[in-house]
């Protein structure tokens, strides 16, 4: 199982710093080639040397940040999960032909997903793309449409209850 994180330069759209990683010194670039006035350089790699020595560096948390970390070779488990929220939409889609029923299937879903939390009011996929990306550190560009918003919220363990 391998590790890949995401790193972000704090105040810089490009960056270039120098980290000793295995006894050599190594170039790490941050970029950005967004438009956007305040986008932030980033760097993502799935090396553990680098990895660690990034985090050990005392630029980390100044200079730059992680941003995300996920994990893959083993997924499917994380998948899995993630298909049982998908579930509760067909559930809401049968709260048009009888809502008091659903109601509590409603509240047997935070039940049975154990740590799933669950969000109100948030009634768009652009709404939902700033909450992740304000209090997941989510990346927006990272979220392009509606399907990666709804994966990254599943991974999460988020649900936008009031998302049609």
């Amino acid at each position: 199982m391998g590790v890949r994180k995401i790193y972000q330069a704090v105040e810089f759209r490009t960056l270039d710093t120098y980290e000793m990683v295995g006894g050599i010194k190594m170039r790490i670039e941050f970029r950005n080639s967004s438009p956007a006035p305040n986008a932030r350089g980033q760097y993502t790699t799935e090396d553990p040397a680098v990895i660690a020595a990034m985090e050990k560096s005392a630029s980390f948390g100044t200079t730059y940040k992680c941003i995300h970390t996920e994990t893959f070779g083993d997924p499917a488990p994380v998948t899995k999960k993630a298909a049982a929220p998908a579930q509760p939409p067909t559930d809401d889609e049968g709260a048009g032909g009888a809502g008091e029923g659903d109601d509590n299937a409603g509240k047997e879903d935070p039940n049975a997903g154990d740590g799933i939390t669950e969000v109100p009011g948030i009634t768009t996929i652009q709404a939902a793309r700033e909450y992740l990306v304000k209090n997941c550190e989510g990346n927006a560009s990272k979220l392009p449409n509606g399907t990666a918003v709804k994966k990254f919220a599943a991974e999460k363990k988020i649900k936008f209850i009031d998302l049609a």
